[in-house]
């Protein structure tokens, strides 16, 4: 029999289901390490650093600063070959208007962004959580695969037993045992392949969270309860109010359009405002009193005229992908609300088809034991049994990881 556990009652099956998992770590383990060893996490966390610095930035980016300078200069004194200092210190504070006006809209992008930032880390979390959840199931059923192998050996091996004595009785003819020793062979063959499959499954995952493939070594059963159906228009609309795609596509288009703002207000040619104070000797005499200066820069450049355009487009840029990133969802979660309907419905088929493999290959061995058949049909009703298990745990696991997938799509 299978490693895996299955309801034999369908009262039973819609309360829970027994399954594997790994001893060492579980699903919720596996996803947490995952998210801590992802390149795309790390990278994801930086933008939101480097999100902040700017924002940073932006803020004092207030077109205040201090001056102070020193002047020496040579005059004349009038007296032939003699010339004095003019020496100057000059201490003030300069404003530029135009920095100033500039900011409010410079602080209103950088802030959209940063938030932008840490909606996107939450975005790569839920990625590698998805790519760990169908490394896990992937690894769990190529182990549950591999123990249904080793058991159909088992079977294979008592039944060519048996043969090869029914044989030596002269009670069964050699054909009999030519095909339970081929399906013996068969078997040994199909063990090996799923082995192969096993460590490759074992290795991906344990690459994934930083462990080592030994660790995974050893599995356990679990009791899961049977999952919720969900109605897939329910789904999308539930995933329309919390995923944070959606908050960052439309903190994409805030963005746009502070900058837009900031490119409009820096037509404005900048005015520098500057006051202070200067002291020194001019003509041998002690000065020292306010000033005060203005001045204004005006391009001769259509910089400002493309910066505006460049705007434009890139606020166009955000308003479709917001409408693109809303229509991506809706596909996304819609196929998995889909598919863990689905997966449902093909778990049922499977443990039916299982049952009645089940009774055809127990009818057919008390057929055979008690002579009324020949070894042929066992070993067909022992082919059917085999494809069953392994077709009811590929449809458990589909299901379950159909549905641990949608559990991620519709969480925040």
């Amino acid at each position: 029999m299978s490693a895996v556990v299955f309801c034999t009652h369908k009262a039973a099956c819609a309360e829970s289901a027994t399954t594997l998992r790994f001893a060492a770590v579980s699903l919720a383990d596996a996803e947490s390490m995952a998210v801590g060893q992802s390149p795309d996490v790390e990278a994801a966390r930086a933008g939101v650093d480097a999100a902040a610095a700017s924002l940073a930035q932006a803020r004092d980016t207030n077109g205040l600063s201090a001056l102070v300078g020193y002047t020496e200069l040579p005059q004349s004194s009038g007296v032939p070959n003699n010339t004095w200092s003019q020496r100057i210190g000059l201490y003030e504070l300069q404003a530029t208007l135009g920095d100033v006006d500039a900011q409010s809209p410079l602080v209103a992008q950088a802030s959209a962004a940063l938030r932008g930032a840490a909606t996107d880390e939450l975005v790569a979390e839920r990625t590698e959580r998805l790519k760990v959840i169908g490394l896990y199931f992937t690894a769990i059923q190529a182990r549950a695969d591999l123990q249904a192998k080793r058991d159909a050996i088992r079977r294979a091996e008592a039944f060519e037993d048996d043969e090869r004595a029914q044989f030596s009785a002269a009670k069964v003819p050699y054909l009999d045992l030519l095909r339970a020793e081929v399906a013996l062979s068969k078997a040994r063959a199909d063990d090996a392949a799923a082995a192969a499959v096993d460590a490759n499954s074992a290795d991906g995952l344990a690459r994934e969270i930083g462990w080592h493939a030994a660790d995974l070594r050893d599995t356990v059963s679990e009791t899961v309860p049977e999952p919720d159906v969900i109605d897939p228009d329910r789904a999308v609309t539930r995933a329309f109010a919390q995923r944070p795609e959606l908050r960052s596509a439309a903190q994409g288009v805030r963005a746009a359009q502070a900058g837009l703002a900031a490119a409009r207000r820096a037509v404005i040619p900048p005015i520098t405002v500057a006051g202070g104070y200067a002291r020194g000797v001019d003509a041998g005499t002690v000065i020292g009193g306010p000033v005060v200066s203005a001045s204004i820069q005006i391009p001769l450049s259509g910089i400002s005229t493309a910066r505006i355009a460049a705007q434009q487009a890139a606020l166009r840029t955000a308003l479709a992908r917001e409408r693109g990133v809303g229509r991506a969802l809706a596909l996304e979660v819609g196929a998995a609300a889909h598919t863990a309907i689905a997966t449902i419905l093909a778990r049922d088929e499977t443990d039916a088809a299982l049952e009645e493999a089940t009774s055809t290959l127990t009818f057919a061995s008390m057929e055979y034991q008690a002579r009324r058949t020949s070894g042929l049909s066992v070993s067909d009703a022992r082919a059917i049994y085999e494809q069953a298990v392994i077709d009811d745990i590929a449809a458990q696991y589909a299901a379950l990881q159909a549905h641990a997938i949608l559990d991620v799509e519709l969480s925040p």
